[in-house]
């Protein structure tokens, strides 16, 4: 009996892999910058690589809220999961990305974590 070559991935893992790239590849063509606070968004589970930018519209800003300016988002294996429907159906527009890095630009006078503004958060 001989060992398993440790070079040799599953199928399943050289899929994942290749569905990871994909989502990567179609938010990466998404990443310019606008004036308006917007984000990729996906309508439909079904077509999970096809993401659309979106423009946002913020809840006013309170006493207690930081307003960051995104720099880099990632994306890990629970996006994917979640936007190709492994966790059922679900309410679209779906975002992708929880993993967020950024500025502080703006900080609430009730917040009282130690934040300042132009601070880096992650």
């Amino acid at each position: 009996m001989t060992a398993p070559n440790p070079g040799l991935r599953s199928e399943a893992a050289a899929e994942w892999e290749g569905q990871l790239e994909r989502l990567l590849c179609a938010l990466r063509d998404m990443t310019h910058l606008t004036s308006t606070p917007s984000c990729s968004t996906l309508s439909d589970p079904k077509n999970w690589t096809d993401f659309q930018l979106n423009e946002l519209t913020p809840k006013p800003f309170g006493d207690l809220d930081v307003d960051i300016k995104i720099q880099a988002c990632g994306v890990c294996a629970s996006d994917l999961f979640t936007t190709s429907g492994g966790c059922g159906e679900q309410h679209c527009p779906l975002r992708a990305g929880h993993e967020i890095v950024g500025i502080a630009i703006r900080v609430g006078p009730k917040v009282t974590l130690v934040i300042k503004s132009a601070s880096k958060s992650v």
